[in-house]
């Protein structure tokens, strides 16, 4: 059973421009890597695993800690490793590392929810406001 994926994201692209909507999500035409799309998906994969943890081990170190252990997976879109460098360097430098400890419980964590619409499921995060 195919999945339909649904985010705040996708939705944006299909507003602003429905060409490129078909074209990255419908013809999966391969999107060449950049730094931004890599820093800002190590970014919410580390605030992801950090509001996993127990709110007395969400620090600025252990949210540091992640950043570095995403980085370390995917280190596409760079020039070469002087542009990583300052890339890797700005995304620890971001405020959401030196927030104060992140108390409390999350709203709400990325999840995948099936509709069962379509015949398919839908995957929404509800995490981004409108999905």
């Amino acid at each position: 059973m195919a999945v339909f994926r649904l985010s705040h994201f996708r939705l944006s692209t299909f507003r602003r421009c429905r060409r490129l909507y078909k074209y990255r999500y419908v013809e999966r035409l391969p999107v060449p890597p950049n730094p931004h799309d890599t820093m800002g998906s190590h970014v919410h994969t580390a605030l992801r695993d950090l509001m996993r943890l127990p709110p007395e081990q969400r620090t600025a170190a252990r949210a540091a800690d992640l950043l570095r252990a995403a980085w370390a997976v995917n280190r596409t879109g760079f020039s070469g490793l002087a542009e990583e460098a300052r890339w890797r360097s700005r995304a620890l430098e971001q405020r959401f590392v030196a927030l104060p400890e992140a108390g409390g419980r999350p709203l709400a964590l990325e999840q995948q929810v099936d509709s069962g619409a379509h015949g398919g499921g839908a995957a929404v995060r509800p995490d981004r406001p409108g999905g």
